[in-house]
């Protein structure tokens, strides 16, 4: 059992790892030809072209006299590899001013950028950040960021943003409060829109966030006939540790309003609620539970669809998961190869392995509800578990589900599967709409007959309530279908 379920973890784990990695496929001549045209490409090309970020920075301690101004130039080749490069710079010159000064100490700090002739010709001249830092004694200081309002015309309007980080020996928070953001490219027909929003974190001694709070009024995304817009997004993040050090989180993510359009196109959701929990269990295991929820879904053929889906996770080893945890909190202190890290992972995975699967773990679909104006079109629950108790994989794995799909759905969902596989059967040639519509009636044709012989064969049972049902129970190596005891030939 333990070779198998290590085969198992190691197929999926590799197969994430063959992913094709979009970032190296070639952009196309059209959309290459459509980016360097416009206004965008031309400020992006134009600040790569410098040799390097400089910016001036100008100190005042205890409200003294200010300082003499210093200069600071970053190679781009820095940024480049690393584009958090500017603020550890900044942070380094503040700590170095700071570890002279008595404490307490208050510094006030002006940073402005130094733009090339041709740069300052697009953007114009950028307003200065104003910078606050309070250090009280070595273990804690506060820092206050603001960058404030600057417009230019055609292309960018940024409504300002403040910051507060304040450090302890064991605690970071930080909060952004940003007062919007309108961004445009005529010659792309393009725009990103961005309403008032914040963030707040807490982060304990690891760089590990223990709170985390968003919130997002408005987003709005525009580029020719494509429109994306977004209202009201939030989340929530907590985290706790448990005995064995395991940090459990609760997270809780709402979206009110998204629809996307585009051309005739549009799609559109109301009302998502989805939350994430980890619980501590009796005798050492972790459960989890993922809820989601969706009040209206509007898609190409339907509207006014809800939805919920409630997973629960059970008995998971928590030793196992801690190393887990331990092992992953170390990858990213010191692997940056995305690729080695992931192998760092499955080797490890591979490890913990059998602690993980000596708790009977389950993974089970408690409710998937879709509901339609005209009542449920799809209702089911399933549950799959290894039993500790089974010698081989074959023997610990139990399935068991009860699916209810309605007889609408069940001929839509049909339908389709037929007619894009008839689809496919003329490759590239271009059908008219007569054509289309055609093969559409037959779909529906052959999608009717594929039921009444499922129906026949028992795949399907009619419920007498304009629905049909399937239930599932894998046991004991036997697999059972709607009462049919169903050969299994892979197994012993």
């Amino acid at each position: 059992m333990k070779k198998q379920l290590q085969l198992i973890a190691a197929s999926l784990l590799v197969s994430a790892v063959s992913l094709p990695s979009y970032a190296e496929m070639p952009v196309p001549p059209i959309l290459a030809k459509a980016v360097s045209e416009s206004s965008t490409y031309g400020l992006v090309k134009t600040l790569l072209s410098e040799d390097s970020l400089r910016f001036t920075l100008q100190h005042r301690i205890n409200g003294g006299d200010p300082l003499p101004i210093e200069t600071i130039e970053i190679p781009l080749k820095d940024i480049k590899e690393n584009p958090v490069v500017f603020l550890r710079v900044v942070r380094e010159n503040f700590s170095k001013l700071l570890e002279k000064q008595e404490k307490p100490v208050q510094v006030e700090t002006e940073l402005e950028f130094l733009l090339s002739a041709e740069a300052e010709q697009l953007l114009g001249k950028l307003p200065p950040l104003s910078i606050k830092g309070k250090k009280d004694n070595e273990e804690s200081s506060e820092t206050s960021l603001e960058i404030p309002a600057y417009r230019r015309e055609g292309l960018i309007d940024w409504k300002g943003l403040t910051a507060q980080l304040t450090l302890t020996e064991n605690l970071k928070t930080l909060s952004l409060n940003f007062a919007g953001l309108l961004f445009e490219d005529k010659q792309l027909s393009a725009s990103l829109s961005l309403g008032e929003s914040s963030f707040s974190g807490e982060f304990n001694a690891n760089k590990t966030p223990t709170k985390m709070d968003l919130s997002l009024p408005m987003l709005q995304v525009r580029k020719h006939t494509y429109l994306l817009n977004v209202h009201d997004l939030s989340s929530k993040l907590t985290t706790n540790q448990t005995s064995k050090d395991l940090k459990l989180g609760h997270l809780k993510f709402n979206v009110g309003h998204l629809d996307v359009s585009r051309d005739k196109s549009k799609y559109s959701f109301d009302g998502l609620v989805a939350k994430a929990d980890g619980e501590e269990g009796q005798g050492g295991v972790i459960n989890y539970t993922l809820q989601a929820q969706i009040d209206s879904l509007t898609l190409k053929d339907v509207s006014g669809v809800s939805l919920v889906e409630n997973w629960e996770i059970r008995n998971l080893d928590e030793e196992a998961l801690a190393e887990l945890q331990t092992t992953a909190r170390e990858n990213r202190r010191q692997i940056k190869n995305p690729k080695t890290m992931i192998v760092t992972m499955l080797d490890k995975l591979t490890e913990v392995l059998p602690k993980l699967a000596a708790k009977s773990p389950e993974i089970a679909l408690t409710d998937l509800t879709v509901k339609t104006p005209n009542g449920n079109a799809v209702q089911s629950n399933a549950s799959v578990t290894l039993n500790k108790k089974g010698t081989s994989l074959s023997e610990a794995l139990q399935v068991q589900g009860a699916f209810s799909i309605s007889k609408d759905w069940t001929k839509r969902i049909l339908a389709k599967i037929t007619f894009y596989t008839m689809l496919k059967d003329f490759g590239d040639m271009q059908l008219s709409e007569d054509d289309l519509a055609f093969l559409k009636q037959q779909a529906e044709a052959a999608s009717e007959q594929q039921i009444s012989v499922f129906v026949g064969l028992k795949w399907l049972v009619d419920t007498g309530n304009d629905s049909y049902k399937i239930v599932v129970a894998l046991k004991d190596k036997k697999l059972n279908v709607n009462g049919m005891e169903i050969p299994l030939p892979f197994i012993e």
